[in-house]
């Protein structure tokens, strides 16, 4: 029996398909993100009943990563983890702070440059760095159908951090190690944030200063958060038990049947229990030998294109005002988007991977006597 462990092996540790993944989830929130910018609302995908299409790429992310993931928390120590992590998030992340706050925003503001280096909103962007997150510059896009958000795409970079802040705990306690403790921890770790979050919803918070560790906080025990930390543990699951889960078309297409009456069902708050379906879903892509969409062949774009996207997007709608429709904005911003996401990949985060090659394992790929946990460009 094939199984998704014997299929990963047998590609040395590299699914094909996971590139292919990566760019189509980039793709699709770009498309989710034009209707945004251009309608100022997501009603659209109710009157077509697109949700559960345009609602699956954040959750496919975060399972994405979690799955790929384990693979080096299996063959890392905590140190080497977290500077693993910290080359791949933090260098592309700081670049799009700076590009929206240097470049974007004082071309477009409709403030005085004095009114806007000087402006609270300006510093506090900034933080966005350590996932303290701020979606406003000063006079930036005010105007547009969805007015003020630079870039929105940032609210899940706390919950990235979150998740490796989780597998790092993994690590420390051994709990990677045993099958057993890993699902223990899991459950227990679930329990814990939903307990919280039903603590804290029925509750008057202490957490409503707008501080740094409550920001880190109030992700950690929302509702949201918690969904998408359990997206990211199942990857991690199914990644290790990866040789017990047989490989099939017909789970594939069941779990995509699942996940779409389930979406309907329990409605689009993407509830824990479609975290299964989806990470069979991701895994199976990630194993099938799909070829890399042609534009996106030579580097792992996709990233740069979540990033920089959200920004881009709301400076063609504030600089062409009510010209675009949702389609022909998408394709503009594809057009665009490519282009920084490509110059961002050669220019910033390859040569960074590059540097990691004495904690990665999977940086090593050219050595063709290993055996690979993760691709490299996770």
């Amino acid at each position: 029996m094939k199984t998704i462990g014997s299929v990963l092996d047998s590609y040395k540790g590299i699914g094909p398909g996971f590139d292919f993944l990566r760019v189509a989830l980039a793709i699709t929130v770009i498309l989710n993100h034009s209707f945004l910018t251009v309608e100022g609302n997501y009603d659209a995908f109710d009157r077509y009943g697109i949700w559960p299409v345009m609602g699956a790429p954040v959750p496919m992310f975060f399972v994405l990563s979690g799955f790929l993931v384990l693979g080096s928390a299996l063959r890392l120590k905590i140190k080497d983890f977290i500077l693993n992590r910290a080359f791949r998030i933090i260098p592309a992340l700081s670049v799009d702070i700076f590009l929206s706050a240097l470049v974007i925003g004082p071309l477009v503001t409709t403030v005085s440059l004095h009114d806007y280096v000087t402006g609270k909103q300006f510093l506090h962007y900034f933080l966005n760095i350590i996932g303290f997150i701020h979606y406003e510059l000063p006079g930036v896009f005010l105007s547009n159908p969805f007015p003020g958000q630079v870039n929105g795409s940032m609210w899940t970079v706390p919950l990235e951090m979150g998740s490796y802040t989780i597998m790092s705990c993994l690590i420390l306690t051994g709990a990677v190690k045993s099958k057993s403790r890993l699902v223990k921890a899991v459950i227990a770790f679930m329990c814990m944030v939903y307990g919280l979050h039903v603590y804290y919803s029925s509750h008057v918070s202490p957490f409503e200063a707008d501080t740094e560790i409550n920001h880190y906080i109030t992700n950690f025990v929302s509702e949201l958060g918690g969904t998408l930390y359990c997206y990211f543990l199942a990857g991690s699951l199914l990644y290790a038990f990866r040789y017990q889960v047989p490989y099939s078309g017909k789970l594939a297409l069941l779990a995509v049947v699942l996940y779409v009456v389930g979406f309907f069902v329990l409605g689009k708050d993407r509830l824990v229990v479609l975290a299964l379906p989806v990470s069979y879903m991701v895994a199976y892509i990630g194993l099938t030998p799909i070829k890399k969409l042609p534009l996106y062949s030579k580097g792992d774009y996709s990233y740069g294109m979540y990033l920089y996207g959200y920004p881009l997007q709301q400076a063609l709608v504030m600089l062409f005002p009510g010209r675009f429709s949702v389609i022909t904005h998408f394709i503009c911003s594809m057009v665009l988007i490519t282009c920084v996401a490509r110059v961002s990949w050669h220019c910033v985060e390859k040569p960074i991977l590059r540097s990691r090659k004495k904690v990665s394992f999977t940086a090593r790929k050219g050595d063709n006597t290993l055996t690979l946990p993760e691709n490299e460009n996770v």
